[in-house]
C-alpha cells in the first residue's frame, strides 16, 4: 500500500505561518472508498464509551492492530503509517523546515535524515527517535448545540509531526467541521492552556472536511489550528490522526500563556467549553 506522502513534492509544503501541507486525493480513490465503507463501528473506536455529542475518540495504532474488529485494509493502512518508510517520507518533505525551526534539533534528537521510527506506546526512545501513531479517529454526531470540537490551539510540545487524513462519507451532507490554519496576530501570546484566545489569532486558510484530504504539519509555537463549528448532524466526522512524538518537548508552551492583561483584553471573546489539556 502506498503512503499518503509518496506522491508529494518538497515544493508542495507551505512555509508560513508554519510548515504545512495539504494533499487532495491523497490515496487511490478506490482505496479511499474502501477505507470509508469499512470504517470500524463508532462503538469500537470509542471503546464502548457513551458517544455523547460531538466528542472525540481515537483508537491508537497499537490498539487497532490488536483488535479483532479492525478490517485488514485498515491494519495495512496503519502499519504503513507507523513505518520507517513513512517517517523517511516525512523527513524528506519537512527536514529543512525542522532544521530552520529548531537549530539544535539534530544535537538533541539525531540527524533529521537518519531518524529511527518507532510505534507510539510500544517502542522506547532507546530504539527509536520518533514514535509514530496512526489513530482511527472520530468526532461523534452533533446531537445537541452546534459547536467546535476544538478551536484554535497548539498541540503538545513533544509532538514533531501532526496530520489529519479526512474520510468523509458520501452521505454526509452536514456543513462545516473544517480545519482552520491560523496564525498569531502579532507575537506568539494568548494561550489558556493549549487553547488560544480568539483575540490573538487570525485565520489564514480553511481546509474543507472532504474525503481523501490530508493535512500534515510540523508542530511549533506557531502551529495554530482548530475545527470550525459543526452543525447538528447524525453523521460522524471520520479521519485518521497521525502523530510523531519525540523524547522531549520542542518548545515551552508556558512561555506563550496569556498574561492577566491579555485575559482582560480577550474577555469579550474567551473560548468557551472545549479547553482541553489532554493529549490526542
Amino acid at each position: 500500500m502506498a503512503s499518503l506522502v509518496d506522491r508529494v513534492r518538497v515544493g508542495d509544503v507551505a512555509a508560513e505561518p508554519f510548515p504545512y501541507l495539504i494533499v487532495r486525493d491523497a490515496l487511490d480513490d478506490a482505496l479511499c472508498s474502501r477505507l470509508i465503507s469499512e470504517f470500524p463501528p463508532l462503538e469500537v473506536v470509542s471503546g464502548g464509551a457513551p458517544l455523547g455529542s460531538n466528542r472525540r475518540f481515537s483508537m491508537t495504532a497499537h490498539e487497532a492492530l490488536e483488535h479483532p474488529q479492525i478490517p485488514d485494509v485498515w491494519r495495512e493502512l496503519i502499519r504503513q503509517h507507523v513505518s520507517q518508510q513513512f517517517l523517511d517520507g516525512l523527513t524528506r518533505l519537512f527536514g529543512a523546515h525542522i532544521k530552520r525551526l529548531y537549530p539544535d534539533f539534530e544535537d538533541d534528537f539525531g540527524a533529521v535524515d537518519a531518524l529511527r521510527a518507532g510505534v507510539r506506546g510500544v517502542d522506547s526512545f532507546e530504539v527509536s527517535d520518533v514514535q509514530l501513531d496512526a489513530q482511527i479517529s472520530i468526532n461523534t454526531p452533533v446531537l445537541e448545540t452546534p459547536d467546535s470540537v476544538r478551536e484554535s490551539h497548539l498541540d503538545a510540545p513533544d509532538k514533531l509531526f501532526v496530520g489529519l487524513f479526512y474520510l468523509r462519507s458520501d452521505d454526509d451532507d452536514s456543513p462545516a467541521g473544517d480545519l482552520e490554519i491560523a496564525q498569531w496576530r502579532s507575537q506568539p501570546r494568548g494561550l489558556r492552556g493549549p487553547m488560544a484566545y480568539r483575540k490573538f489569532v487570525e485565520i489564514v486558510e480553511t481546509v474543507p472536511y472532504a474525503r481523501n484530504t490530508l493535512i500534515l504539519f510540523v508542530n511549533s509555537p506557531n502551529s495554530l489550528h482548530g475545527v470550525t463549528v459543526r452543525s447538528r448532524t447524525k453523521a460522524p466526522r471520520l479521519f485518521m490522526n497521525i502523530v510523531g512524538d519525540v523524547k522531549a518537548p520542542l518548545f515551552d508552551m508556558g512561555a506563550y500563556q496569556a498574561s492577566a492583561w491579555d485575559r482582560v483584553l480577550a474577555s469579550p471573546d474567551i473560548i468557551q467549553g472545549k479547553l482541553l489539556a489532554r493529549r490526542y
